[in-house]
């Protein structure tokens, strides 16, 4: 009757280390593999030296978090930027009208104050 394989022992774990430090994850495919593996059982890439110790979605979402991170960096430096160049200007508002009355000088020159809500100074 043919032996069956059932895998290593507890002993042999206790000794050598637990499976999962000898498997890793195909570079193009995902899978688990052991790290000595010549190619991927699941894809058959040649993937000699080339497993990846973290499973394929963490590297996934570690490169979305990356590149929105750069996108906020860039869409923050963009204004700046265009600031420094010359092309963005960041005007202020204008200062409000002065609300100062009218002078005898200036009612005797034949000036009347606007009408109200209009500014002193502004031209009729």
């Amino acid at each position: 009757m043919p032996r069956r394989d059932e895998g290593p022992s507890l002993d042999d774990l206790r000794r050598f280390g637990s499976e999962a430090d000898t498997t890793g994850y195909c570079p193009e495919c995902g899978a688990e593999v052991y790290d000595d593996a010549d190619a991927c059982p699941k894809c058959f890439a040649w993937i000699t030296g080339r497993t990846l110790h973290k499973p394929p979605e963490d590297l996934a979402l570690q490169k979305k978090v990356r590149q929105v991170i750069v996108f906020i960096t860039l869409l923050t430096m963009f204004p700046i930027v265009l600031r420094l160049l010359g092309i963005l200007s960041f005007n202020p508002l204008p200062s409000p009208p002065s609300r100062t009355p009218p002078t005898r000088a200036t009612l005797a020159a034949g000036h009347r104050p606007p009408p109200l809500g209009r500014p002193w100074n502004a031209v009729a």
